[in-house]
């Protein structure tokens, strides 16, 4: 009897992701790294999965707001995703000090399309990061915008979980080994990619060099068949 298991994608899984593609996309995209709000705010730090404790406090508030979003029964109407890349599009903006907590809370709410226009400098940069990572229009997140605008009046807290208070070095030491980790395994899995394909090439000229062998040796076998027959009646008719 098969047994499938079922592990659809959850809120965690896509705001794990969400902020992996975000650091990777500050740091490797020619776009993110030319763009004016990253000279304008050089001091800043965007990144959400680095061994800092700005770092940290992203990735600690993205959390904490979707577990208060996951508690309110009126996330059901929304697509996950769609959700995780507007808490992310609020608390990138507000740390980009596009706007504060208090307009967050008391105009996102009641927001209008300009909001979103591209005009201002952080919307052409998440613009364009939630395209590439998700094929997703800046405009569409609209209505998820203005739902996830009200969570941000709750209290947070920024606190470190008690086993990093007890060993915060120990912590940050096992967050530098993952993401060399992770890197080592992004350059493996290259790698083994292009390994994949320079055999695939090999295979298949290999197949390609044996099938212009066997078509070489069968116009061969047929030229020699017409000197052989030639050849024969030449000698009947002379001898």
């Amino acid at each position: 009897m098969l047994k499938f298991k079922i592990n659809p994608p959850t809120y965690y899984m896509w705001s794990n992701w969400l902020m992996t593609q975000w650091d990777l996309f500050i740091d490797h995209s020619q776009y993110a790294k030319n763009h004016q709000i990253r000279s304008k705010f050089q001091h800043i730090s965007s990144h959400f999965k680095q061994p800092k404790e700005e770092s940290y406090a992203l990735f600690r508030e993205v959390m904490q707001l979707i577990d208060c979003v996951i508690l309110d029964v009126e996330s059901l109407q929304y697509k996950p995703r769609a959700l995780i890349l507007s808490i992310l599009y609020l608390v990138l903006g507000k740390t980009y000090q596009q706007f504060d907590e208090t307009q967050i809370c008391e105009q996102m709410p009641l927001c209008n399309s300009n909001l979103l226009s591209k005009e201002f400098i952080f919307n052409d940069l998440f613009s364009n990061f939630a395209f590439c990572c998700m094929g997703a229009d800046l405009f569409e997140l609209l209505p998820y915008v203005q739902y996830c605008s009200k969570f941000f009046g709750l209290g947070l807290n920024y606190d470190l979980p008690n086993a990093a208070k007890i060993n915060k070095q120990y912590v940050l030491e096992v967050n530098e080994k993952k993401i060399i980790l992770f890197h080592s395994l992004k350059i493996f899995f290259i790698f083994r990619v292009i390994l994949k394909s320079f055999l695939l090439i090999k295979h298949i000229t290999q197949i390609v060099w044996i099938s212009l062998k066997e078509e070489k040796l069968q116009a061969n076998k047929h030229y020699y068949s017409i000197l052989n027959k030639e050849s024969f009646i030449y000698y009947i008719f002379n001898s």
